[in-house]
């Protein structure tokens, strides 16, 4: 998508009119055909207005009116109940500094900018300074991404809208304040860390704390230490958990300088290293980075570290994640994650004509799919994201395991049907989303199987 910007001979003409020194109501006002909804809300916000009016060196993040009406049921019933919820959404959609867009594609697209918001209430935010954004720079279209407490970012549509303050860019979606960590880890399929925290009884106290760096297994690292892990006492695993928590720092993945080491919850030292492209953490490799959360962040890795073997280092030619602990095995499950189900991602993020649709652990011929959809149609394009996992049972006829986050097969037959043992199909969408992926053989566009998430267009 071509972000709109306003050319310099309309920029000049700006600058001679004297609009350059217009309000902040005065743009929004001027912009209402495509804000009117988010004006309605700043109507109901008349302190926050006024404070935001006074307010110089900021962006506005103003979600679109297609945005807004799409916004999930949950949120709606907040914003009419709730005037505290609104004023605190309200303010993560305003950024600390000036922001245009030649300032958020500066950054290279492996270091991503962390920018401060407005959002201060320590009833939905417990980091110093204000809860941040994460922007990021698409390396295929060219958009500018801001990611937020939801698993799909939203994208800027119209930028550079400036006013006496600042300036207003218009986004695709509402931005989601970051949740505490056990919703966050569950809604990016991390079940078995979830699960870990549970059994440890870490879960609380770290979602107590104020500002932490969580580096947190992927289902797989588990996984591959099942015969150690899953048998450990709740001492014992509470002391390895502690040893992924950085405590009273947030440290985003522009932060995690190689050769830097940094103490632990656990009392241990970790040791962030650059190698082949990626950050290390000891020996696991940061694989997910920069998951928001109302106290912190979280960046997931491939492996489990070990206290007891600090000096581990990175493997960048292992064909396989090497585990942090001696005689290590996988066992055939993915330990601490029963009963620990993800629930139904849900986004905001919907285009014109979107359609947003959910399927949970349905069983196909070839794979289960076991993730959220997020379906958008415009004239000439479908772009379908998908948060989750795509992976293949173990037997193939049993339904898929809590949590598993494997993607064994690339490739999906075009007339995908319901295994017998599912008689209740998924919506049409759904199954026509996934026929579609495969008859465009974009599966084969699958990340790294550690990814979080995946976005495929079709043309």
């Amino acid at each position: 998508m071509q972000i709109k910007r306003l050319t310099p001979l309309a920029l000049a003409l700006v600058l001679a009119s004297g609009i350059s020194a217009q309000t902040l109501q005065d743009v929004l006002t001027q912009q209402n055909a495509t804000l009117s909804v988010l004006n309605g809300f700043l109507e109901q916000q008349q302190q926050l207005l006024s404070n935001v009016a006074n307010t110089a060196d900021i962006t506005v993040l103003a979600p679109s009116n297609n945005a807004l009406s799409n916004l999930p049921s949950s949120v709606v019933n907040k914003v009419s109940t709730d005037p505290s919820f609104l004023s605190a959404l309200l303010s993560y959609h305003i950024l600390k500094g000036t922001y245009y867009t030649s300032n958020l594609t500066s950054s290279p697209s492996n270091n991503p900018l962390s920018i401060q918001t407005l959002l201060n209430s320590t009833r939905y935010s417990n980091v110093t300074g204000g809860q941040r954004i994460i922007s990021t720079v698409s390396p295929s279209s060219g958009d500018i991404n801001l990611w937020s407490g939801s698993v799909f970012p939203a994208t800027l549509q119209t930028a550079n809208f400036n006013f006496s303050g600042g300036t207003i860019h218009i986004i695709d979606s509402m931005l989601s304040m970051p949740s505490n960590l056990t919703d966050t880890l569950l809604n990016n399929n991390l079940t078995a860390a979830v699960g870990a925290l549970q059994q440890s009884r870490l879960a609380a106290e770290l979602d107590a704390q104020k500002e932490i760096t969580v580096f947190a297994p992927n289902n797989a690292a588990f996984e591959q230490i099942g015969n150690l892990i899953g048998g450990m006492t709740q001492e014992d695993l509470q002391r390895v958990l502690e040893y992924h928590v950085l405590e009273g720092k947030v440290l985003y993945s522009g932060m995690l300088g190689n050769g830097e080491k940094e103490g632990t919850m656990q009392g241990g030292i970790v040791e962030f290293r650059e190698e082949a492209g990626s950050v290390w953490v000891n020996g696991a490799r940061v694989v997910g980075g920069n998951l928001l959360v109302g106290n912190g962040v979280v960046h997931v890795i491939d492996g489990v570290l070990n206290p007891d073997n600090a000096s581990a280092l990175p493997d960048p030619a292992a064909a396989t994640p090497v585990p942090a602990f001696s005689g290590a095995s996988a066992t055939g499950g993915i330990p601490f994650t029963t009963g620990i189900v993800p629930p139904a991602a849900t986004s905001t993020n919907s285009g014109p004509q979107a359609t947003i649709t959910h399927t949970d652990g349905q069983y196909y011929s070839k794979i289960v799919i076991n993730v959220a959809f997020e379906v958008e149609e415009k004239p000439g394009f479908k772009r379908v994201r998908i948060a989750g996992c795509i992976s293949r049972p173990n037997p193939p006829a049993m339904a898929p395991r809590v949590g598993d986050t494997r993607i064994a097969e690339r490739e999906v037959e075009p007339d995908a049907k319901l295994a017998p043992a599912f008689t209740a199909p998924p919506p049409v969408p759904e199954l026509d989303a996934i026929n579609e992926i495969a008859q465009a053989k974009a599966i084969t566009d699958v990340p790294d199987r550690s990814a979080p998430y995946g976005i495929f267009t079709m043309g």
